[in-house]
């Protein structure tokens, strides 16, 4: 289970709690938007006022947008929806980065609450989508950072598939994902993200940038000196 919970101890001086720890200021609410469970990803409200003007499905419509504004004035459903449409994708790509389950739900969940504590000053210079992907990045880089780099296992990228060790098909996908795991895990970060943004999440040079901090022009170099690299890893899978 995967929680997250802002609470305050008097009206001048709310703050933030993650696993016990005091992770700043907010004004004017009460109490956090959604807790998830891992995997699932389905927010459930808390208990708690909704923000103004909630009610029902209302939100369920609404765009990026119009949900991130409303979240800003403290509207748990509203960010409930937002949290429910993005957070499948941005625990993707953060499993792809790291590579671990849990690390994966740290980086979403401590996205989601710098996300929550900051939608009251989000402007909207892009889209909701790019700027959680943003948040969910730079929590999943900084975790790469303070890890020590992997070893690529080259006896998993130079297995050959035999149909006739594989009792299905599904048992050689499975084997094929793995190894696909491994040959990302041996990219630079950067390389990686750029990798994953554009082939599994689908985003565009110019988002890609954005949520990396960096120009296309960047995102383009990362992006094919990624894919050379895998295709040299994973060539004998072809």
């Amino acid at each position: 289970m995967i929680s997250v919970t802002v609470k305050r101890r008097d009206r001048g001086a709310p703050v933030g709690t993650y696993r016990g720890r005091r992770l700043g200021h907010r004004q004017d609410f009460d109490q956090a938007p959604v807790r998830w469970r891992a995997g699932t990803i389905t927010p459930v409200m808390t208990s708690g006022p909704t923000g103004p003007g909630t009610g029902g499905n209302e939100v369920d419509g609404g765009s990026d947008l119009v949900l991130a504004r409303r979240s800003g004035f403290g509207d748990r459903r509203a960010f409930a929806e937002l949290v429910r449409r993005h957070s499948p994708a941005m625990l993707r790509f953060a499993r792809r980065m790291l590579g671990d389950d849990g690390d994966a739900e740290d980086a979403v969940q401590e996205a989601f609450l710098s996300a929550w504590r900051g939608l009251e000053h989000f402007r909207g210079d892009s889209a909701v989508r790019t700027w959680l992907f943003r948040l969910v990045a730079s929590k999943a880089l900084n975790s790469r950072r303070a890890r020590r780099p992997l070893p690529v296992d080259a006896e998993t990228l130079r297995h050959q598939p035999d149909a006739a060790s594989e009792p299905s098909a599904r048992a050689q996908d499975a084997r094929l994902l793995a190894a696909l795991q491994t040959a990302l895990d041996g990219l630079p970060p950067g390389q990686r993200s750029c990798w994953l943004l554009r082939e599994v999440e689908g985003l565009g040079y110019v988002e890609i940038a954005d949520v990396l901090g960096t120009s296309r022009t960047a995102v383009r170099g990362q992006l094919s000196r990624a894919r050379d690299a895998l295709a040299v890893r994973m060539a004998p899978w072809r």
